[in-house]
């Protein structure tokens, strides 16, 4: 007995549209408005004393990267059910690569946390003092524990997107515009994840071009999601 799958609908992809918006915000605000602006990592006894300073600023990041992290995972699903019509095993092997990064993000989230567990005493109380040599030594390996757990996400994640390049590149509900703008993406993902572990020293090259290509294909697919959800052809009827 043979079923056929049902057509994805102009509500589920901006439903995709809006989760992508709150993965784009939230990564955004943790990562660059808080952690870049309290984290050095070649300094770890001034970032630990900043973070103290703004405990509560530092764990709200937190929870925007565990909100982001529940919304990858929603979001490998949405992105199966809008793309499975092109190639049900490639689309499940997208959704399954997003799902590794997602899960990779949050076992990485301890060492985020971690250096303001460090400073608290038996009550839970974050101390007020100066924090000691010790603390600053473990404190450090966690912030460098977290970039590096960060950075082996990215790995999982460009394979995602350029997995999701072909599909969208062959799908009829989406202009292969964007499949080619997320694959490429998914290229400048690897190649700076990959510069990071095995050349250090083109990170000043790859990180550029990476954040570019992030701009340029996240934000820009998200926003065709929210305003069209997706292409209708012509003679298809669609919710």
């Amino acid at each position: 007995m043979h079923t056929t799958m049902p057509l994805p609908t102009v509500r589920l992809g901006r439903l995709t549209g809006l989760v992508y918006l709150v993965i784009i915000a939230c990564g955004l605000y943790a990562g660059l408005a808080v952690r870049d602006a309290l984290v050095d990592l070649s300094d770890p006894a001034g970032s630990l004393s900043r973070i103290l300073a703004q405990e509560t600023l530092y764990r709200s990041a937190y929870l925007a990267d565990l909100l982001m992290v529940v919304a990858d995972v929603a979001i490998a699903f949405l992105f199966f059910a809008l793309l499975r019509g092109v190639n049900p095993f490639v689309a499940a092997l997208a959704a399954g690569f997003r799902l590794l990064q997602a899960a990779i993000l949050g076992a990485n989230l301890s060492h985020a946390l971690a250096p303001v567990l460090l400073v608290q005493d038996a009550t839970g109380v974050t101390g007020s003092g100066i924090p000691s040599a010790t603390q600053v030594e473990l404190a450090a390996y966690h912030f460098q524990a977290f970039d590096h757990g960060y950075l082996t996400s990215g790995v999982f994640f460009a394979i995602n997107c350029m997995l999701m390049g072909w599909l969208l590149y062959r799908s009829v509900h989406f202009p292969r515009f964007w499949g080619w703008v997320l694959g490429v993406a998914g290229v400048a993902y690897l190649a700076d994840a990959l510069a990071a572990f095995i050349a250090p020293s083109a990170k000043p090259v790859t990180e550029p071009i990476m954040l570019l290509a992030a701009l340029f294909a996240e934000v820009g697919f998200c926003v065709w999601l929210l305003a069209v959800g997706i292409r209708r052809p012509a003679g298809e009827s669609m919710p």
